[in-house]
């Protein structure tokens, strides 16, 4: 944003400032519509991350463990009682991209869940405040905290909210945040009213232990 000096030089000056200001401007602009098309996607997305956190298949208990970094440089430490769901059942329920990186972790009674995704959209740590203040005017009411925080050398914007679904008020803890490439990703825990009281302080460790891996 670089900024743009006797009487014709006045001229000059003057034309060359009003073009840096525009250039400016629109640069700002176009930043600013970047984030809200990644703010609109994640918004969108969040109905069809319930279908896959709520919906998806035939589970049984498990151990702690970490997620599965095959397709990810990152990972969190998931809870016992949650399993891995194949991505092919993933499918069923979600539009992926074919290159997309996507894990999903359920409980047998289709109440708790975790995903981890990422997809091509390439942001910054100097971008992430300006998203997270965002995201915060677009959640409005169902947003219940936020905060941003750095682990190993990236920012990390956290938001904890309400998803309304039906007449129940299910629990969300999000982080968002880039990778060593710069790609925007994610991981989104959800709990259902019924059993929030056991597994929101879980759903917050879970996001919590984020860790990078090389």
């Amino acid at each position: 944003m670089a900024e743009p000096q006797n009487k014709s030089k006045t001229s000059t000056s003057k034309t060359s400032s009003t073009k840096s200001e525009k250039t400016s401007k629109t640069a700002s602009s176009k930043n600013n519509k970047k984030l809200w098309g990644i703010i609109a996607g994640i918004i969108g997305g969040l109905v069809v991350l319930g279908l896959i956190i709520f919906a998806i298949c035939k589970m049984t208990g498990g151990s702690e463990q970490w997620s599965d970094t095959s397709d990810f440089k990152f990972r969190v430490k998931v809870a016992a009682g949650l399993d891995k769901v194949s991505r092919e059942d993933a499918e069923k329920y979600f539009d992926l991209d074919q290159d997309e990186p996507f894990v999903a972790y359920l409980d047998k009674d289709q109440n708790v869940g975790v995903a981890l995704t990422q997809n091509d959209t390439e942001i910054e740590n100097d971008d992430m405040q300006q998203y997270l203040d965002l995201m915060k005017t677009a959640l409005g009411n169902s947003l219940i905290s936020s905060e941003l925080y750095e682990v190993d050398g990236h920012k990390v914007a956290s938001i904890k909210m309400e998803v309304k679904s039906g007449g129940s008020k299910d629990y969300s803890h999000m982080i968002f945040f880039p990778d060593d490439n710069k790609k925007l990703s994610m991981v989104n825990f959800v709990c259902m009213e019924d059993v929030r009281d056991e597994w929101e302080s879980k759903g917050d460790q879970i996001i919590k232990s984020l860790e990078f891996v090389k």
